[in-house]
């Protein structure tokens, strides 16, 4: 029998305690019986004589062992969770310093690109100036530009040698280690970075070509315009993804006109989408020269809806030719009063295109 009290974790087993009763007479029995020797007997006969108690107490375990055992393994769980936040931190600073190290060879890649493009121009240049003295006969140029062409293949190589001293700084694998070193390192590469890649992008660039263009489309995907400028406008960079092309121009009077920053003789156009049921429906591309507040129309545009009862879409496309001076705009006007425009992409846009120099 097995007692178990719950408030204090304790039990009782009882053992019992047997006896033998075998030979014992019983009052019915007349004759004696024969008792067989002890190894020729195949069972026996016993009863319960006494019990022995035997307590458990539970609450040792807990309030001794397991504390115990838990005190002993918890600087272990301690020193377990450090290490794995360590190494969790080391692996993140090894990952950072593996992008920050491919930065740094896609930018001496990118510098070894340039000076090569260097080199052929110059080559090709110096090949020409060459041929040209030489159908000219003057043989002093020549010397001259074969000097130049010496001294210009001496800075090449020192950029060349630049760059092998830039690669034996890159930092190794333990780098990672040294604090907020990678921080101030990854700033620097960025800005060495956007410094190329500008000497890139003005690179193939002429000093004769004066070639700008720009194209710009609404803002919002719906306006109504009561007699005034037609915008905002933004610049639409998928149609001129080159960002060169658009960098002589500025968007003024909250996105509704376009200032130039090089004077020449430009192409401009401009189309306006209508969702209207108003018969008449035009606007006109002006000119605001820089130092006068007289504006000067250079296109009309007019389109008329085939019927008034409902709302017909009309567009109207006009372009004209004309020379720009530094300072002056460009914008749309709308000529008639609350006109519902659509100036999703395609629909409605204004651009410019510059020829060249004046």
């Amino acid at each position: 029998m097995f007692e178990h009290k719950m408030y204090d974790w304790s039990g009782i087993m009882k053992l019992p305690l047997y006896k033998n009763n075998l030979g014992k007479k019983t009052s019915d029995d007349s004759q004696p019986s024969s008792v067989p020797h002890p190894s020729k007997r195949k069972g026996a006969i016993f009863e319960i004589e006494n019990t022995i108690d035997i307590q458990f107490n539970y609450s040792y375990v807990f309030s001794h062992l397991v504390p115990s055992l838990l005190v002993s393994w918890l600087p272990m769980l301690i020193i377990l969770f450090i290490v794995n936040h360590t190494l969790n931190h080391q692996i993140e600073v090894q990952k950072s310093e593996v992008a920050l190290l491919k930065v740094e060879v896609n930018l001496l890649n990118l510098e070894v690109l340039l000076l090569r493009n260097q080199v052929s121009s110059l080559n090709a240049t110096v090949k020409k100036e060459i041929n040209q003295l030489s159908s000219d006969g003057d043989p002093p140029d020549v010397y001259s530009v074969i000097r130049a062409k010496r001294e210009t293949t001496q800075e090449i190589s020192n950029g060349f040698k630049g760059i092998a001293s830039s690669e034996r700084k890159l930092p190794n694998g333990n780098a990672g280690r040294r604090g907020k070193q990678p921080s101030k390192r990854h700033n620097s590469v960025l800005a060495q970075w956007r410094r190329l890649k500008r000497r890139c992008l003005s690179f193939n660039s002429t000093k004769s070509s004066g070639f700008q263009a720009i194209h710009l489309k609404g803002a919002h995907p719906e306006a109504v315009v009561e007699a005034g400028h037609v915008g905002p406008w933004f610049v639409d960079t998928k149609a001129v993804k080159d960002s060169r092309l658009s960098s002589s121009f500025q968007l003024r009077e909250d996105g509704e006109s376009v200032e130039v920053e090089s004077s020449g003789l430009y192409f401009i156009y401009a189309q306006v989408y209508y969702l209207t049921s108003h018969a008449l429906n035009s606007f006109t591309i002006k000119l605001a020269p820089k130092d006068t507040d007289n504006s000067i129309t250079l296109a009309y545009c007019s389109g008329n809806t085939v019927s008034t009862s409902s709302t017909s879409e009309v567009s109207c496309f006009t372009a004209a030719m004309h020379t720009l001076q530094v300072g002056d705009r460009i914008y749309v006007q709308q000529r008639e009063k609350n006109r519902r425009l659509i100036m999703r992409s395609g629909h409605s846009f204004l651009g410019l295109v510059r020829f060249g120099n004046q």
